[in-house]
């Protein structure tokens, strides 16, 4: 799956695109790597927007984290539904 950070623009999110297994996992150690101070499962939900974004052809996801707000879209879903 493919992750980008929110940044103040289009194109500077897309330059942070990493791919990550599609697991809660895997995405809290982005999350964390990336200098967020996120250190449980709970503190992070990933919502569909119900929309492609038409820029990049994504199945937009959006990544929130208790206490910050947006950290960030998804390509997808995660494979474990957290």
């Amino acid at each position: 799956m493919k992750i980008r950070q929110h940044k103040g623009g289009y194109d500077d999110s897309m330059s942070t695109v990493t791919n990550i297994e599609p697991t809660h996992a895997a995405l809290l150690e982005a999350i964390t790597t990336s200098g967020f101070g996120v250190t449980r499962n709970d503190d992070v939900l990933v919502e569909r927007l119900d929309r492609v974004d038409s820029r990049n052809g994504w199945d937009t996801h959006v990544v929130l984290v208790a206490g910050i707000g947006v950290y960030g879209f998804t390509d997808g879903p995660l494979i474990d539904g957290m």
